[in-house]
């Protein structure tokens, strides 16, 4: 829709239709469920593990927090600084003072609480929409360098410290600029290292996984997801990094191994494609898709397994959206 044009960031990174986010209608505002933002699914089957969008523009701050309120969201994970090498990446779309309230569009905001551990800013922020209040948690990762990626430790902290805040296991709002880069880099490594834990948790051993097939299938519901082969070996890095201490650990006897059980619940879907036996050894193109349709399934490539000697694709051009 030409109306909705103006609030992509990026004119070549849409949001695919078949899982867009789609806001409640407001009346006689044509375009007013569009937001650059889609459902992104996790290693278990949740189809709606994560929500994945572009930093707002100023325009489009309302829209990013009626997303917030109307879907529940506890979490915001925020990847980028507002300006990078002189570029504005995102609006800010918070209060800059505590206690400070800031009204967008009738969305009143406040930023109770706001404190610095390691390489993340938390602020604890009430919502009031249409009479109703709710209150959500912003990380802000400030890591991430202009050039390059961060360290994979600062990851797996920036990994667990959002999982400890979202006690109601609520959708996990994640962003970045473009919402596609360092957004799907998260993603992929917050679900591995779920999927690593529980499968370890459960069965006493080592999963067999494909990292390009999770991307791959990342893929297909947001367009880019993953953009730079810098992004996609510091995935491998950083859940070989979680895969070998989770291999220390079994080996100094800290998960035994369980009894059998017929019935696991790593991946409880029956009819689900299991991301640790469905692989492949090459990461898929990162070219954006403009058409807001999901590239076609085609998988003809061997299986792969995670060794340690295995080596991260890096042919693709970086990108630091």
């Amino acid at each position: 829709m030409d109306i909705n044009i103006d609030k992509n960031r990026w004119e070549n990174i849409l949001a695919y239709d078949e899982t867009r986010v789609k806001l409640k209608p407001i009346d006689g505002v044509e375009g007013s469920d569009y937001i650059n933002a889609n459902w992104i699914s996790d290693l278990q089957g949740n189809k709606e593990a994560y929500i994945c969008t572009q930093g707002p523009k100023d325009f489009t701050v309302a829209d990013f927090w009626r997303m917030t309120f109307e879907n529940k969201i506890n979490v915001i994970v925020m990847l980028t600084r507002l300006i990078e090498d002189g570029v504005e990446k995102c609006a800010q779309y918070w209060p800059s003072h505590l206690n400070e309230e800031v009204n967008y569009s009738g969305i009143k905001l406040t930023l109770l609480k706001e404190e610095t551990q390691a390489n993340i800013i938390i602020r604890e922020l009430n919502i009031t929409m249409g009479g109703e209040s709710s209150q959500c948690t912003q990380i802000q990762f400030t890591a991430w360098p202009d050039h390059g990626v961060p360290p994979e430790s600062d990851y797996i902290f920036l990994s667990d410290k959002t999982d400890e805040l979202n006690v109601a296991k609520r959708p996990i709002l994640v962003h970045c600029s473009a919402g596609v880069g360092r957004s799907g880099t998260f993603c992929t490594v917050s679900s591995y290292i779920h999927y690593l834990r529980g499968y370890v948790k459960e069965r006493g051993k080592l999963p067999r996984m494909s990292i390009a097939k999770a991307v791959y299938n990342l893929r297909k519901e947001r367009a880019s997801m993953v953009q730079s082969g810098d992004q996609y070996e510091f995935i491998y890095k950083t859940i070989f990094k979680e895969f070998t201490t989770m291999e220390n650990d079994i080996k100094q006897g800290k998960y035994p191994k369980p009894p059998s059980n017929p019935n696991p619940t790593t991946n409880p879907n029956p009819n689900a494609q299991d991301p640790i036996t469905n692989t492949d050894s090459k990461p898929p193109e990162t070219n954006a898709n403009t058409d807001s349709k999901p590239p076609e399934t085609k998988d003809s490539n061997p299986p792969i397994q995670l060794h340690t000697n295995e080596q991260a694709n890096t042919d693709s051009k970086n990108d630091k959206k």
